[in-house]
Protein backbone atom coordinates (compact mmCIF):
# COMPACT_ATOMS: atom_id res chain seq x y z
CA UNK A 1 0.00 0.00 0.00
CA UNK A 2 1.32 3.43 -0.85
CA UNK A 3 2.51 5.58 2.04
CA UNK A 4 0.72 8.77 3.01
CA UNK A 5 3.50 10.96 1.68
CA UNK A 6 3.24 9.25 -1.74
CA UNK A 7 -0.31 10.64 -2.29
CA UNK A 8 -0.87 14.14 -3.63
CA UNK A 9 -1.85 16.48 -0.81
CA UNK A 10 -5.30 17.13 -2.26
CA UNK A 11 -6.01 13.39 -2.48
CA UNK A 12 -4.98 12.84 1.12
CA UNK A 13 -7.32 15.62 2.27
CA UNK A 14 -10.16 14.19 0.18
CA UNK A 15 -9.73 10.74 1.76
CA UNK A 16 -9.71 12.23 5.25
CA UNK A 17 -12.85 14.25 4.52
CA UNK A 18 -14.61 11.16 3.14
CA UNK A 19 -13.84 9.15 6.28
CA UNK A 20 -15.16 11.92 8.52
CA UNK A 21 -18.35 12.22 6.46
CA UNK A 22 -18.95 8.46 6.70
CA UNK A 23 -18.35 8.53 10.45
CA UNK A 24 -20.77 11.42 11.00
CA UNK A 25 -23.42 9.77 8.80
CA UNK A 26 -23.10 6.48 10.70
CA UNK A 27 -23.49 8.20 14.07
CA UNK A 28 -26.44 10.22 12.77
CA UNK A 29 -28.25 7.16 11.41
CA UNK A 30 -27.72 5.28 14.67
CA UNK A 31 -29.07 8.22 16.67
CA UNK A 32 -32.11 8.51 14.37
CA UNK A 33 -32.91 4.81 14.68
CA UNK A 34 -32.56 4.99 18.47
CA UNK A 35 -34.84 8.07 18.63
CA UNK A 36 -37.45 6.41 16.41
CA UNK A 37 -37.50 3.31 18.61
CA UNK A 38 -37.84 5.42 21.76
CA UNK A 39 -40.59 7.49 20.16
CA UNK A 40 -42.58 4.48 18.95
CA UNK A 41 -42.32 2.68 22.28
CA UNK A 42 -42.73 5.95 24.24
CA UNK A 43 -40.11 4.95 26.82
CA UNK A 44 -40.93 4.66 30.50
CA UNK A 45 -44.38 5.19 31.96
CA UNK A 46 -43.66 7.73 34.70
CA UNK A 47 -46.79 9.90 34.86
CA UNK A 48 -49.82 8.71 36.80
CA UNK A 49 -53.35 9.58 35.68
CA UNK A 50 -55.96 9.05 38.40
CA UNK A 51 -59.65 8.78 37.59
CA UNK A 52 -62.44 8.02 40.06
CA UNK A 53 -61.98 4.24 40.20
CA UNK A 54 -58.64 3.66 38.42
CA UNK A 55 -55.11 4.93 38.13
CA UNK A 56 -52.92 4.26 35.08
CA UNK A 57 -49.37 5.16 34.09
CA UNK A 58 -48.63 7.03 30.85
CA UNK A 59 -45.41 8.10 29.09
CA UNK A 60 -43.28 10.87 30.55
CA UNK A 61 -43.44 14.32 28.92
CA UNK A 62 -46.73 13.54 27.14
CA UNK A 63 -49.27 16.32 27.64
CA UNK A 64 -52.27 15.44 29.80
CA UNK A 65 -55.51 17.39 29.48
CA UNK A 66 -58.15 18.12 32.07
CA UNK A 67 -60.76 15.42 32.49
CA UNK A 68 -64.15 15.52 30.82
CA UNK A 69 -67.10 13.88 32.61
CA UNK A 70 -70.50 13.13 31.12
CA UNK A 71 -72.94 10.66 32.67
CA UNK A 72 -71.26 7.30 33.10
CA UNK A 73 -68.02 8.39 31.43
CA UNK A 74 -64.90 10.24 32.58
CA UNK A 75 -62.16 10.76 29.96
CA UNK A 76 -58.60 12.08 30.09
CA UNK A 77 -56.65 12.86 26.90
CA UNK A 78 -52.88 12.34 26.60
CA UNK A 79 -50.99 13.78 23.61
CA UNK A 80 -47.50 12.94 22.39
CA UNK A 81 -45.14 15.96 22.38
CA UNK A 82 -44.74 15.91 18.59
CA UNK A 83 -46.08 18.36 16.03
CA UNK A 84 -49.55 17.50 14.71
CA UNK A 85 -50.76 15.65 12.74
CA UNK A 86 -48.00 13.16 13.62
CA UNK A 87 -48.63 13.31 17.37
CA UNK A 88 -50.32 10.22 18.75
CA UNK A 89 -53.31 10.77 21.03
CA UNK A 90 -54.49 8.50 23.83
CA UNK A 91 -57.90 8.72 25.49
CA UNK A 92 -58.38 6.87 28.78
CA UNK A 93 -62.08 6.52 29.58
CA UNK A 94 -63.65 5.17 32.74
CA UNK A 95 -67.25 3.94 32.56
CA UNK A 96 -69.16 3.60 35.81
CA UNK A 97 -72.80 2.49 35.24
CA UNK A 98 -73.71 3.71 38.73
CA UNK A 99 -73.24 7.32 37.57
CA UNK A 100 -75.57 7.14 34.59
CA UNK A 101 -78.97 8.73 34.35
CA UNK A 102 -82.16 6.68 34.44
CA UNK A 103 -82.26 6.04 30.68
CA UNK A 104 -78.61 4.92 30.63
CA UNK A 105 -79.23 2.58 33.53
CA UNK A 106 -82.34 1.13 31.89
CA UNK A 107 -81.00 0.64 28.35
CA UNK A 108 -77.23 0.75 28.80
CA UNK A 109 -74.72 2.76 26.83
CA UNK A 110 -71.82 1.09 25.03
CA UNK A 111 -68.49 2.78 24.47
CA UNK A 112 -67.16 0.42 21.81
CA UNK A 113 -67.43 1.62 18.24
CA UNK A 114 -66.57 -0.13 15.00
CA UNK A 115 -63.91 1.87 13.22
CA UNK A 116 -62.62 1.33 9.74
CA UNK A 117 -61.21 -1.96 8.55
CA UNK A 118 -58.60 -4.51 9.53
CA UNK A 119 -59.99 -5.50 12.92
CA UNK A 120 -57.54 -7.58 14.96
CA UNK A 121 -58.54 -8.58 18.49
CA UNK A 122 -56.60 -10.25 21.26
CA UNK A 123 -57.05 -10.84 24.99
CA UNK A 124 -54.81 -8.72 27.22
CA UNK A 125 -54.36 -8.26 31.00
CA UNK A 126 -55.71 -5.20 32.78
CA UNK A 127 -53.90 -4.44 36.00
CA UNK A 128 -52.75 -7.30 38.18
CA UNK A 129 -55.87 -9.50 38.02
CA UNK A 130 -58.22 -8.01 35.42
CA UNK A 131 -58.70 -8.94 31.77
CA UNK A 132 -59.79 -7.22 28.59
CA UNK A 133 -59.44 -7.24 24.82
CA UNK A 134 -57.54 -5.14 22.29
CA UNK A 135 -58.43 -4.41 18.68
CA UNK A 136 -56.68 -2.59 15.83
CA UNK A 137 -58.68 -0.67 13.22
CA UNK A 138 -57.55 1.23 10.13
CA UNK A 139 -59.14 4.10 8.25
CA UNK A 140 -57.89 4.82 4.74
CA UNK A 141 -57.17 8.43 3.84
CA UNK A 142 -58.62 10.07 0.69
CA UNK A 143 -57.03 9.12 -2.63
CA UNK A 144 -55.88 12.72 -3.06
CA UNK A 145 -53.22 12.20 -0.38
CA UNK A 146 -49.94 11.85 -2.27
CA UNK A 147 -48.06 9.75 0.28
CA UNK A 148 -48.63 6.34 1.85
CA UNK A 149 -50.55 6.96 5.07
CA UNK A 150 -53.57 5.76 7.00
CA UNK A 151 -55.29 6.49 10.29
CA UNK A 152 -54.80 3.72 12.86
CA UNK A 153 -56.94 3.21 15.97
CA UNK A 154 -55.84 0.87 18.78
CA UNK A 155 -58.63 0.24 21.30
CA UNK A 156 -58.31 -1.77 24.53
CA UNK A 157 -61.19 -2.26 26.94
CA UNK A 158 -61.39 -4.20 30.19
CA UNK A 159 -61.77 -4.07 33.97
CA UNK A 160 -59.82 -4.94 37.08
CA UNK A 161 -62.02 -7.85 38.03
CA UNK A 162 -65.41 -6.18 38.34
CA UNK A 163 -66.93 -2.74 38.73
CA UNK A 164 -66.25 0.15 36.32
CA UNK A 165 -64.59 -0.53 32.99
CA UNK A 166 -61.62 1.23 31.38
CA UNK A 167 -61.13 1.90 27.67
CA UNK A 168 -57.79 3.02 26.24
CA UNK A 169 -57.90 4.42 22.70
CA UNK A 170 -54.72 5.35 20.81
CA UNK A 171 -55.20 7.22 17.51
CA UNK A 172 -52.28 7.88 15.18
CA UNK A 173 -51.45 8.83 11.62
CA UNK A 174 -49.13 6.16 10.23
CA UNK A 175 -46.91 7.38 7.37
CA UNK A 176 -44.77 4.85 5.51
CA UNK A 177 -45.11 2.41 8.38
CA UNK A 178 -44.11 4.88 11.12
CA UNK A 179 -44.77 5.03 14.02
CA UNK A 180 -44.45 1.30 14.47
CA UNK A 181 -47.80 -0.44 14.89
CA UNK A 182 -46.26 -3.19 17.03
CA UNK A 183 -44.63 -0.74 19.42
CA UNK A 184 -47.79 1.37 19.65
CA UNK A 185 -49.83 -1.75 20.46
CA UNK A 186 -47.25 -2.62 23.11
CA UNK A 187 -47.62 0.90 24.57
CA UNK A 188 -51.39 0.42 24.98
CA UNK A 189 -50.79 -2.99 26.56
CA UNK A 190 -48.35 -1.51 29.06
CA UNK A 191 -50.80 1.24 30.03
CA UNK A 192 -53.54 -1.37 30.53
CA UNK A 193 -51.23 -3.54 32.64
CA UNK A 194 -50.33 -0.52 34.80
CA UNK A 195 -53.97 0.08 35.82
CA UNK A 196 -54.67 -0.12 39.54
CA UNK A 197 -57.74 0.59 41.71
CA UNK A 198 -57.81 4.19 42.90
CA UNK A 199 -57.31 4.66 46.64
CA UNK A 200 -59.69 7.56 46.92
CA UNK A 201 -62.78 9.04 45.33
CA UNK A 202 -61.00 12.02 43.80
CA UNK A 203 -61.16 13.63 40.40
CA UNK A 204 -58.54 12.88 37.79
CA UNK A 205 -55.10 14.09 38.88
CA UNK A 206 -51.59 13.91 37.48
CA UNK A 207 -48.42 13.09 39.33
CA UNK A 208 -45.02 11.39 39.12
CA UNK A 209 -44.51 7.73 39.76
Amino acid sequence: MARTNEYPHWRYLAMQATMWVLLVCSVGVAALVSWDKRRSGAGELTQVVELDAFTAKVPSRWRISDSDSAGQFTTVLITEPTRPPLARRIAITERDPRKGNLLEKMFGVGDDTARGRGRREQAIPFGETGTGHLGVFRTSLPAEVEFEAEQVHIIASGDLGGGPTMTITLDMLQVNGRPSLEQSVDLVKRIAASARPSLGDKGPTIGPQ
